[in-house]
């Protein structure tokens, strides 16, 4: 819905999820828009909590830039949920736009755009356990 940053019904996939993972589970929050307190109930619960965001950082207001900037950069992960979020202009996106995705979110996290790249193709080589 416009204007609505998912907030409820990430905590009520939170309550359900806790009852059924141990602390220790990787888990990771697609295309998180939540803010800060969705971020911080989160990672209480799980302490191998990866997130993911899209080109809709470029939307977020100032909570949500806040929960974006408090992820642990070993925990940060990009994603273009292609088709969904586009880029200004076009109808439909692709894998090929990650690049500007991590501009976007490098930029509200005051990072270099590379570097950010590097690290969450590290972090997402962790959390799914690809060989190297």
């Amino acid at each position: 819905m416009h204007g609505d940053n998912g907030t409820e019904a990430f905590m009520l996939l939170l309550r359900w999820v806790k009852s059924y993972l141990p602390e220790n589970q990787q888990v990771y929050l697609q295309c998180l828009r939540g803010g800060a307190y969705v971020l911080r109930k989160w990672s209480d619960a799980f302490s191998r909590l990866y997130c993911r965001f899209t080109l809709l950082v470029s939307r977020f207001n100032a909570d949500q830039i806040e929960a974006l900037r408090a992820v642990p950069r070993h925990r940060l992960l990009l994603e273009t949920d292609a088709p969904y979020f586009p880029l200004e202009g076009r109808d439909f996106s692709s894998p090929s736009i990650l690049r500007y995705t991590a501009e976007a979110v490098a930029s509200l996290r005051k990072e270099n755009p590379l570097d950010l790249m590097r690290q969450a193709a590290m972090n997402a080589d962790d959390l799914f356990q690809c060989p190297k």
